[in-house]
């Protein structure tokens, strides 16, 4: 028998069906649902890293197989890359066709870059096409060396007769730069006098972004400059100083697969891809600063042949300042 106050305390309290789930308050729902998009977003941001770490992985290796040259460097050479030290690249251009694919084209573009990543400075130095090279017992134009003898023999040469350490090559196909400079978004360059020659349609001191095919054009005019071969070097060296830029840029670091693979349908070097990434990563600063100059020659007859003679004075020149830049002192 219950109390008057046992009977309404019991009447107050508030009626529950049997096994009945206590109600939740409605922002619960809002944490749950939003804990689970949170979720479904990590999800596909780690499949897509994944996706694109799988990618880089065979971009590395396909890069690694077809454009890749391991040569016996030495452990000094090695070591300077692998410790961040100043190194220098004997970058050569050839025709379409060329990268020993097809057939053994000229090296009718040959720039020495000198990097200094402590100094944050870089230097590229052209050397003339015709200039005369004495190889193999026979006199012909330093851009057959490359023809003759290879890229290694072409980079030992030029170490040689310039009195100048080449630690590294890259032998690149012009013909197919542009789909390299398209990947990055194009160049920008500051063009030192107004012409239009394919797809190039420039006015002298106007910036302008060039995308793939009219910077390849933009590099290949030659004759409506009158500076001739040297313009086109001044204009190549434009190019180059702003290609090395983009492909350090951070979103380009990663060797993304397309640009793997432009670079490797288009390049043969013997940096390898761990080599081009602690560059990308540790020498892209040196970009800040930058030297262009080239080796200026006279033209001269020899043996029948136009030749670009270049002078002893102006080697011992070129070559001092390239190794100022290989040094820390």
């Amino acid at each position: 028998m219950l109390t008057r106050e046992e009977y309404h305390s019991h009447d107050r309290q508030p009626f529950q069906q049997p096994n009945q789930t206590p109600q939740r308050p409605p922002h619960y729902f809002h944490r749950s649902h939003h804990s689970k998009i949170w979720y479904l977003v990590l999800i596909i941001i780690i499949a897509v890293c994944a996706f694109y770490l799988v990618e880089g992985i065979d971009s590395a290796k396909t890069f690694n197989r077809e454009s890749y040259t391991p040569q016996n460097q030495s452990t000094t050479a090695q070591s300077q890359i692998d410790n961040h030290q100043p190194i220098s690249v004997l970058m050569m251009g050839t025709d379409t066709g060329a990268l020993g694919r097809h057939a053994r084209g000229r090296t009718d573009t040959m720039i020495i870059n000198s990097i200094n990543p402590a100094k944050q400075t870089m230097s590229l130095t052209s050397i003339p096409r015709d200039a005369p090279a004495h190889y193999n017992n026979m006199l012909t134009k330093i851009n057959s060396v490359y023809t003759l003898g290879g890229a290694n023999q072409a980079a030992h040469y030029v170490q040689t007769w310039l009195g100048i350490p080449i630690n590294y090559y890259m032998i690149i196909n012009m013909g197919g730069l542009d789909k390299i400079i398209d990947k990055v978004g194009g160049v920008t360059v500051d063009p030192p006098l107004t012409f239009k020659y394919g797809a190039a349609n420039v006015k002298k001191h106007q910036k302008v972004n060039l995308s793939g095919m009219q910077a390849l054009d933009y590099c290949r005019m030659r004759h409506q400059d009158p500076l001739g071969d040297y313009g086109r070097q001044i204009r190549q060296r434009q190019v180059l100083f702003q290609l090395f830029d983009k492909l350090c840029q951070i979103h380009n670091l990663a060797l993304h697969p397309s640009i793997a693979n432009s670079l490797s349908d288009n390049m043969k070097t013997n940096l390898s891809v761990k080599d081009l990434m602690t560059l990308a990563l540790f020498y892209r600063k040196a970009n800040r600063h930058h030297v262009s100059s080239h080796l200026q020659g006279h033209t001269e007859m020899l043996e029948g042949q136009d030749f670009e003679v270049i002078s002893p004075h102006e080697k011992a020149k070129e070559a001092r300042l390239i190794n100022n830049n290989l040094t820390n002192n």
